[in-house]
């Protein structure tokens, strides 16, 4: 993960951003500022994510919207998704969409 980052190839998502800064972080300026840094992955539509959600029969499975907002840009960027929650990992799996070492 540190190579990647490094390289440049790692991709991040406004609802990460997003659901970060909500919470208590540690060297808060500095975390933000690095994540801001990174490049962001394109975002899909609001009635795309509602298309992939019902194309993949998404619903019903413990996710949230910004769990399928992240798999749709997966998708859509072509990038893998490296997730430490376990519906959103077995959804990415599912979908061909998991980051793997």
């Amino acid at each position: 993960m540190v190579a990647l980052l490094g390289s440049g190839e790692i991709v991040t998502h406004s609802v990460v951003l997003g659901e970060l800064a909500v919470g208590n972080l540690r060297h808060r300026p500095q975390t933000l500022a690095d994540l801001r840094a990174l490049l962001d992955a394109r975002e899909c539509p609001p009635l795309d994510v509602l298309d992939f959600l019902e194309r993949h029969r998404l619903f019903g499975l413990g996710l949230s919207w910004c769990d399928v907002q992240l798999l749709a840009a997966a998708e859509l960027n072509r990038v893998p998704l490296w997730t430490l929650d376990i519906r959103l990992r077995t959804s990415a799996e599912t979908l061909g969409l998991a980051w793997t070492c």
